[in-house]
């Protein structure tokens, strides 16, 4: 038998916070992933198999600024997470979330 991780520990003693926990999570995915999924696409395109060295002066600012871009998606999707979160854990549930 496997220990269980710490993670997995906390999933038993607490399940019902890592199931809002879960649907944060999903919910700034599906809020945000759509948009972070084209970003990294593009940059997967301008890089095309190349080393970041090979990238060219306009490519590596094309490459910087989607970077820039996807760093930021990334944060509003935790932040958008962090406060999904901080609603279904609220002591009247969050029965008011509503999709913003």
């Amino acid at each position: 038998m496997r220990k269980l991780s710490r993670q997995q520990r906390g999933r038993l003693a607490d399940p019902s916070t890592y199931a809002a926990m879960d649907a944060a999570v999903a919910d700034g995915e599906a809020r945000f992933g759509p948009q972070i999924s084209a970003v990294f696409a593009e940059i997967k395109a301008l890089q095309a198999g190349r080393q970041m060295d090979d990238l060219t002066g306009a490519e590596m600012l094309r490459f910087m600024a989607l970077k820039a871009e996807w760093d930021g998606l990334a944060n509003q999707q935790k932040h958008f997470a962090e406060a999904a979160l901080a609603l279904r854990l609220r002591p009247d549930g969050g029965s008011e979330l509503v999709d913003a």
